[in-house]
């Protein structure tokens, strides 16, 4: 067999296992098996061989089994950056770019602020905000999870960007004033577990799953931000499907001004935030 032969029987068998685009899907495997572009392949500049078969039979058989794609081939290209991926945190989703493009917006040049990204997993949204950043902007980032800030600290050391992570629960591990709280945070419950793709069975549940409702995590979050935001400060949150609701009259009886709901590329009412008006409930 040729190489496009293995891809068109690899092909077969994502499809098989129920992969959306298998034949696309086929193609970056056998690249990345291979570790040369589709273009050399066309061009006639390699020879198949033993060992390229079967590393990219490997991967092919670790895909039908439904392990995500990203975590096959250990990376993830998020907001321009490439970010290391592994199953000790959620990959990056493409609707979180969202997120990262609300917080940008409102970020001032030459302006002194701090921004704080809460359940940070592999890195994705504070090194993002580094990145785009003035150098005037102090980011900081925390998750519960050890193994999940370890990997954020190793993508905050391959692209050289300067990031304050602190190990803990939400806001708790923060002692700075803060200007702006930023999270994607878990929001599906768990009643709905046996409804998901088999892929997010191999991503951590704690990135995952907050509750009953599901907004248990951003709900505790909000209570935190009262203490933690200055006045005039924001918060930014992802939620889930029909969340937003649920979401925006919490925020509005903590005290928070309501920004407009930003639908992701779904039409899902997907980015919520508001502005802190200080404990005495004036408006800033």
């Amino acid at each position: 067999m040729n190489w496009l032969e293995h891809i068109n029987a690899a092909a077969l068998l994502l499809a098989k296992a129920g992969i959306d685009e298998p034949t696309a899907e086929a193609r970056y495997l056998w690249a990345y098996a291979t570790d040369t572009s589709l273009v050399s392949w066309f061009s006639g500049g390699r020879e198949v061989s033993d060992a390229d078969v079967a590393h990219f039979y490997h991967l092919v058989h670790r895909r039908a089994q439904r392990e995500p794609f990203h975590y096959i081939v250990g990376q993830r290209e998020f907001m321009g950056l490439t970010l290391t991926t592994t199953a000790d945190a959620l990959i990056p989703r493409p609707e979180t770019e969202l997120l990262v493009q609300q917080v940008l917006a409102d970020i001032q040049p030459d302006i002194p602020i701090t921004v704080v990204d809460v359940g940070t997993g592999s890195g994705a949204i504070a090194l993002s905000l580094r990145h785009y950043s003035p150098a005037a902007v102090a980011i900081y980032a925390t998750d519960i999870s050890a193994a999940a800030l370890a990997l954020a600290r190793a993508n905050a050391e391959r692209l050289g960007l300067s990031v304050h992570f602190a190990l803990g629960s939400l806001l708790e591990p923060i002692e700075v004033p803060v200007n702006i709280v930023v999270a994607n945070l878990p929001y599906i419950s768990f009643l709905d577990k046996e409804y998901l793709d088999p892929e997010l069975s191999y991503e951590p549940e704690i990135a995952l799953y907050a509750g009953r409702s599901g907004t248990e995590l951003v709900e505790q979050l909000i209570d935190q931000a009262r203490e933690k935001l200055m006045p005039g400060g924001h918060i930014y949150l992802e939620v889930g499907q029909g969340q937003s609701n649920l979401v925006l009259a919490y925020l509005r009886n903590a005290g928070f001004t309501l920004d407009p709901v930003v639908y992701d590329y779904g039409g899902i009412d997907r980015i919520v935030g508001g502005s802190w008006r200080g404990n005495d409930g004036t408006a800033y």
